[in-house]
């Protein structure tokens, strides 16, 4: 019961590390190029908010994917070392 409660801590830890924040910085920074996309005088506010989105929403994924490597961690240590086979390899390479 208390491995239970040590990866519930270790999971809200994690949970609580994602940035929520850019999040909803990204959102409205893409809702913000949307808008003026409707405006065409606006050509040269549109491209330059669609580099900046561009930008954030590839660091977002970024953050992301680094997220949810941090999720996957704990299960994929656990796998390799269910899996002598997969643990060998891995030792063989290693110099």
């Amino acid at each position: 019961m208390s491995s239970m409660v040590a990866s519930n801590q270790v999971f809200k830890f994690q949970v609580s590390k994602f940035p929520s924040s850019k999040l909803v910085l990204g959102y409205s920074i893409t809702w913000l190029l949307g808008h003026s996309a409707t405006r065409p005088h606006d050509y040269l506010v549109t491209r330059l908010l669609g580099y900046l989105a561009t930008w954030l929403l590839t660091f977002y994924v970024f953050e992301l994917i680094n997220y949810l490597m941090l999720l996957i961690k704990p299960f994929s240590i656990a796998m390799i070392s269910s899996n002598s086979g997969i643990n060998l390899s891995i030792n063989s390479l290693s110099p």
